[in-house]
């Protein structure tokens, strides 16, 4: 190989990962919801201008139409953590509202188009949100009361995995029109007897809607969490 075609190699090499880092510093949502189209959306912390919940901390939603980010960093030796995003949709009885209570990557969307699940990430590599659930509370069914967060990880037990060993790992809730987050909680607790958590809860309350950080350590897969949460 001549001196040219070495350089020309290292060029490529040079580009592909410019590219490649370029593409994990900010993620895009190939999405819409509500009318408003979220393609290229970029999703951005502001200091000073969202609330950093504590476990147990609630905030009344300024907008009904929003956007649940899941992010954590990939493992760096062994296998990747590939945490779930999930929503349980509940009535005031604490029961499933409809035929799909639950979703997830493995059903996306509910009959009303209400919720959407980006989809599923296997590895959390990248910067920003690895998962994200849009919601739109105006197209609910209106006998929904509750929609439970839930984060899990996938095949836990086969991988003697638990929530203990993820790092930077969190949910955040943002404005789906400038992107902007207006709330975040950060998953720092001890999980480590726990594969999942119920991270936090959107609630309706005197007719308007609020989100609070619970943190309770969960187990199992995701119908079985969705079982133990309906019962918290």
């Amino acid at each position: 190989m001549g001196l040219i075609d070495s350089v020309v190699d290292l060029a490529k090499a040079g580009a592909s990962y410019i590219e490649a880092n370029i593409n994990k510093m900010t993620r895009r949502i190939n999405m819409s919801i509500g009318g408003i189209d979220l393609n290229n959306l970029e999703v951005k912390e502001k200091a000073g201008e969202f609330q950093v919940l504590p476990k147990g901390g609630n905030i009344q939603l300024a907008t009904q139409v929003f956007g649940i980010g899941l992010g954590w960093d990939s493992s760096k030796g062994g296998n990747n953590f590939d945490l779930d995003a999930s929503c349980l949709v509940l009535n005031a009885d604490k029961q499933g509202t409809t035929n799909t209570p639950v979703i997830y990557y493995g059903v996306k969307e509910d009959a009303r188009g209400s919720i959407k699940h980006s989809g599923d990430n296997l590895t959390g590599e990248g910067a920003g949100d690895d998962e994200v659930i849009l919601v739109d509370c105006s197209k609910l069914d209106p006998s929904v009361n509750e929609i439970a967060v839930i984060v899990n990880i996938y095949s836990a037990a086969s991988r003697n995995q638990n929530f203990g060993q993820v790092s930077n790992s969190y949910i955040r809730l943002f404005d789906v029109t400038t992107g902007e987050v207006f709330v975040r909680y950060d998953l720092n607790e001890d999980y480590s007897m726990n594969s999942g958590v119920f991270v936090g809860k959107i609630y309706l309350h005197n007719g308007s809607w609020k989100f609070k950080a619970m943190g309770n350590g969960v187990n199992g897969s995701i119908s079985e969490i969705a079982t133990q949460v309906a019962g918290m």
